[in-house]
C-alpha cells in the first residue's frame, strides 16, 4: 500500500501542473458585424463560421457573441480563437437535423450512431469558450442519431469558462482523444433527452473539470476510452453532481486504461442511479484511482466497483484482453441513500471482479467512510447473484436480472465483495433507520481482506465469507 500512497502523491502533483491557455485576444470580431442577426428565427450558423474564420486567418482573437438568440447548425472552431459568449447570448441548436454535420463518426456502447455536434473543435489548438452566455442544443425534438452539443476532438490547449450548456440531442461535452483541458465554472442542465450525459472524458490526458454544476440525465461526469488511448491526468474536483443515472462514472466503455484519475471535494446530490461507479469491462488497465472528501445526497447506492471481460471494441479497432482494477484510494465519504432505488433494497457498496477468468479487483483502500441506509431488508427478497454475461451492460441492477419482481436485493446491506484481493476497510460505518434481516457483510473469494472499525447500528452485524482463504482479518 506504501506504492499506492506515493502514486497518488505523484498524480496529484502532475494534475497540480496544468498548463495556462495563452493567446493573443486583442482583436475582436464581432459576429453581428459577419451578418448574424440574433433574433432566434434565421439561421446564424454561416455568419458565425465567417467570423470564426477571419479571426483565425488573422492569427487569432475573440469572436465575440452579443446578447441575442443566434440559431445555428453545426459550427466548427479553428486555432488561436477565444469565443466569447456575453450577457443574454445565447447559442440555439437548430431543430432542423440537416443543419448539422458530424466531424468525428462513431458508434457507443449500446450500437448507436454518434459524432454529430452544435460545436465542433476538432483537429485545433489554442480555443477558448468562455463567458456568461449560453449553448442550447434544443435536443428534445431528436431521435437517433441526435447530435452532441459540443465535442472535442484530437485538439489542445483548450479551455471552457463560465458558460452555461444546456438540452443536447444527446453528451453536452465529449473531450475525445484531446489534451490539456480546462472546465471550469460552467453549469450543465442536459434532462429533455436520452442518454443525456453531462461530460465524458474520453481516451484524452491532462483534463481539470472544477467548480462545476452537472444536472443531467445519464451520467453526469463519465470517464470512457472508445479508443485503445488511455485516459490518464484527470482532475474533477469541487463540483455538484446530479443524475438519473451514475453521477460519477468510469468505464462503461473501456478500452483504453484509465490511469491518475482523481475526484476530490464535490457533492453529489438527487441521484437516482448509483453515486460513483468503477469498471473496466473493455480492457482497461485502471490504476491509481483517488477519490476524496465527497458528500452524497439522496442516491440509491454509494460505491460500485466491476472488473469483467465484456471486451467490446470501438471504432473498428481489435478487442483487448481483459484489463485490471487496482491501486485505489477512497477516502472520507458521507452518504445518505434514497428512500426508493433500483434495487428492492439498497447495498452500501458494491464490489466484483470476475471469478471465470481470475479477474480479481485487488489492492484497494476504503477508508473513513459512513454511509445511511434506509434498511428495511427482507432475507425473502434476496436474489442468487449471478455473473454479468460478457455482453451484458455492466451494471449493479444486471447481476439479478433473473430474479422476480421485488426480489432483487444483494444478500448483505452493508459491504457485498467477491473475488477481490488485498482490500482494506478502514473506519467504515453502515447506519440503518430500520432493522435490516440481511448479513452485514458478505466476502466471496475473498483474498486478504483487513476490516479495521467496521461497524453498524444493525442488530444482525453478522460477516459472510464464502471461502476458505482464512485470510480475513478482523480489527
Amino acid at each position: 500500500m506504501k506504492k499506492l500512497v506515493k502514486d497518488f502523491f505523484m498524480m496529484v502533483t502532475l494534475l497540480c501542473c496544468f498548463f495556462t491557455v495563452s493567446m493573443v485576444e486583442a482583436k475582436e470580431y464581432n459576429v453581428k458585424n459577419f451578418g448574424a442577426v440574433g433574433d432566434g428565427v434565421k439561421i446564424d450558423s454561416a455568419a458565425i463560421q465567417k467570423a470564426i474564420d477571419k479571426c483565425n486567418a488573422d492569427g487569432g482573437g475573440t469572436v465575440v457573441v452579443p446578447a441575442g438568440n443566434y440559431l445555428s447548425g453545426t459550427i466548427l472552431f479553428k486555432d488561436n480563437v477565444t469565443m466569447k459568449l456575453e450577457k443574454g447570448a445565447v447559442i440555439l441548436g437548430s431543430k432542423n437535423f440537416k443543419d448539422y454535420s458530424n466531424p468525428d463518426f462513431f458508434v457507443d456502447a449500446v450500437k448507436q450512431k454518434r459524432g454529430w455536434c452544435l460545436i465542433g473543435i476538432v483537429d485545433v489548438k489554442n480555443v477558448k469558450i468562455i463567458g456568461e452566455g449560453t449553448i442550447d442544443g434544443q435536443g428534445k425534438v431528436f431521435r437517433n442519431p441526435r447530435p452532441f452539443l459540443v465535442r472535442v476532438v484530437r485538439s489542445e490547449n483548450l479551455e471552457i469558462n463560465g458558460v452555461k450548456l444546456q438540452s443536447a440531442g444527446a453528451w453536452c461535452l465529449h473531450l475525445y482523444q484531446s489534451k490539456n483541458v480546462q472546465v471550469k465554472n460552467i453549469a450543465i442542465n442536459n434532462l429533455v433527452n436520452g442518454n443525456n450525459d453531462g461530460i465524458d472524458i474520453d481516451s484524452s490526458e491532462n483534463i481539470l473539470i472544477e467548480n462545476c454544476d452537472i444536472e443531467s440525465g445519464d451520467d453526469s461526469v463519465c470517464i470512457k476510452a472508445t479508443s485503445p488511448k488511455p485516459t490518464r491526468n484527470v482532475w474533477v474536483k469541487n463540483c455538484r453532481l446530479s443524475s438519473h443515472w451514475g453521477a460519477f462514472k468510469m468505464g462503461t466503455e473501456s478500452m483504453g486504461d484509465f490511469i491518475n484519475i482523481s475526484f476530490t471535494d464535490s457533492v453529489i446530490h438527487n441521484n437516482k442511479g448509483g453515486a460513483m461507479k468503477i469498471l473496466s469491462v473493455d480492457g482497461a488497465r485502471l490504476e491509481n484511482l483517488y477519490i476524496n472528501n465527497i458528500k452524497v445526497i439522496d442516491s440509491d447506492m454509494t460505491l460500485f466497483m466491476r472488473l469483467s471481460n465484456r471486451l467490446n471494441k470501438y471504432r473498428e479497432k481489435e478487442s483487448r484482453k481483459p484489463g485490471c482494477i487496482r491501486g485505489v484510494k477512497i477516502s472520507n465519504i458521507t452518504s445518505e441513500t434514497s428512500e426508493k432505488g433500483r434495487l428492492v433494497h439498497p447495498t452500501g457498496i458494491i464490489i466484483s471482479g470476475r471469478n471465470d477468468d481470475d479477474l480479481l479487483i485487488e489492492n484497494v483502500q476504503l477508508e473513513n467512510i459512513k454511509i445511511n441506509l434506509v434498511g428495511d431488508g427482507k432475507v425473502a427478497n434476496v436474489a442468487k447473484i449471478e455473473e454479468i454475461t460478457k455482453r451484458k451492460y455492466p451494471e449493479y441492477i444486471y447481476f439479478t436480472h433473473k430474479a422476480p419482481k421485488g426480489k432483487n436485493a444483494f444478500p448483505a446491506f452493508g459491504i457485498y465483495a467477491r473475488h477481490v484481493k488485498n482490500i482494506d476497510f478502514k473506519n467504515i460505518e453502515v447506519i440503518v433507520k430500520k432493522e435490516d434481516e440481511r448479513n452485514f457483510i458478505h466476502l466471496e473469494n475473498a483474498h486478504k481482506i483487513t476490516l479495521d472499525n467496521v461497524s453498524t447500528n444493525n442488530g444482525n452485524k453478522d460477516i459472510i465469507v464464502k471461502n476458505d482463504k482464512k485470510e480475513i482479518v478482523i480489527d
